[in-house]
């Protein structure tokens, strides 16, 4: 390592980085949201039951994760945690899919009978 390089702070590493996305990643993205869409509308006739079953998973999963990540950041910003910080930056960016859980768990109404047997109406 030269000596030139030692004396770059990450703050000046950090300010060259855009924070854009390439289009072929947002290609890549929108392409995998369709595959799902079009996976969920599918599955939506032909097994209901199996499609609510793995939206209510990965809701779980997923949002389980996000709360992690806001409660991790939060405990290390509360104790003074110095030493967490690069698993801070890590960890809090999670909660922002709480707001897309949200919107998953109010959809989750219109699949509530598929999942629980106790939705049923008698």
């Amino acid at each position: 390592m030269s000596a030139e390089s030692k004396q770059i702070s990450p703050e000046r590493i950090l300010s060259t980085i855009s924070g854009r996305v390439s289009g072929l990643a947002m290609g890549l993205w929108l392409v995998a949201i369709a595959i799902g869409v079009a996976g969920v509308v599918t599955s939506m006739d032909a097994e209901p039951q199996r499609m609510w079953q793995a939206i209510w998973v990965n809701f779980l999963y997923w949002t389980a994760i996000a709360q992690a990540g806001v409660v991790f950041g939060a405990i290390l910003v509360s104790a003074g945690g110095h030493w967490g910080k690069p698993f801070r930056r890590v960890a809090e960016p999670t909660g922002a899919f709480l707001p897309f859980s949200l919107l998953i768990f109010g959809a989750m109404y219109f699949g509530a009978e598929h999942i629980f047997p106790w939705m049923h109406p008698p």
